[in-house]
């Protein structure tokens, strides 16, 4: 499995760097958790209905990413997060590399569970249907969360708003919320078999890799803190973000009312609200101008608008 990722990511970055073309990346990325779970169903000892239920899930889910994705990303005509990068291949690669990491560390429960799947009794257990029902919660979570965010942003009339609209009214980041309950969902489903291989019970990586990720990495970070800067234009913009930052978690979903009363700590404890997600303003020069620049929108902007997965 390691080899068919570095494999697929090696070839795709080669089309990439060749042709200086960022289209496939998130294709690539997505596409690559459907090929893992579908080559270890294939060469699975004995295949049981467990083994088929969570390859069928993971495949289908990571399809409809990669299909979203790919509209996305064609409808703006590029993505914005290779802006810098995309002349200088070295520095590209990195991408690549991240993402081979991504892929196969998170792929690691569907792996082990095609794997070893028949070292566990066949029988579906109370585990299979829990963990079902948490990747089917977070893959409707994650869907719904990027239809909303894309119709919203869809609406020229709210260019200078923040989206606050169905599942984004108790998340800053649903879409994110989604991706990390689906993976807990496929970790919890392969306990039956991580009962009967103990080994399977360190690919809990997967799912805190995950949590990992959007919370300190490439997820949320890339959204807030200093890149909030496009919302602090002193003006209606500012003031809506500030209110919609204070009474809105940046993670799991609950009522703005509920949020509100959290003392600070609890907030931090319990629903991943850090301090880097805060936006300092400063006045020290970015790139020649401030690094609040008055127009509304960060000077390097990351891809955020949607859902950004690797």
């Amino acid at each position: 499995c390691l080899g068919v990722t570095v494999g697929l990511q090696l070839a795709c970055f080669a089309v990439a760097a060749a042709l200086q073309f960022d289209k496939i990346t998130d294709l690539a990325g997505s596409l690559n958790f459907v090929v893992l779970a579908v080559l270890t169903l294939l060469l699975a000892e004995d295949i049981g209905a467990r083994q088929i239920v969570v390859s069928c899930l993971v495949a289908v889910s990571r399809t409809e990413l990669a299909a979203f994705l790919l509209y996305r990303v064609l409808q703006r005509g590029k993505d914005a997060r290779f802006d810098t990068v995309r002349e200088r291949p070295l520095v590209f690669l990195i991408f690549w590399v991240w993402q081979m990491l991504w892929v196969f560390v998170v792929s690691s429960s569907v792996i082990f569970i095609n794997s070893a799947g028949h070292l566990a009794s066949p029988t579906l257990s109370a585990a299979d249907y829990v963990g079902w029902a948490l990747f089917g919660l977070g893959f409707a979570v994650q869907v719904v969360a990027d239809v909303q965010k894309y119709l919203f942003r869809a609406d020229q009339a709210n260019r200078r708003r923040v989206c606050d609209r169905g599942l984004w009214r108790f998340s800053r980041h649903p879409n994110f919320c989604g991706e990390v309950l689906l993976w807990i969902g496929v970790y919890v489903a392969g306990a039956p078999v991580f009962r009967a291989a103990p080994a399977g019970w360190w690919t809990v990586a997967s799912p805190l890799f995950t949590l990992a990720v959007l919370t300190l990495f490439t997820g949320i970070p890339q959204a807030e803190g200093q890149n909030a800067v496009r919302w602090y234009d002193g003006g209606e913009a500012q003031a809506q973000y500030e209110v919609y930052f204070e009474r809105t978690p940046p993670l799991w979903l609950l009522p703005p009312q509920l949020y509100r009363l959290l003392p600070r700590r609890a907030k931090l404890l319990l629903c991943c609200e850090l301090p880097l997600y805060a936006y300092r303003p400063s006045s020290e020069p970015v790139g020649g101008r401030s690094a609040s620049s008055g127009l509304g929108e960060p000077l390097s902007a990351p891809d955020t608008e949607g859902t950004d997965h690797s």
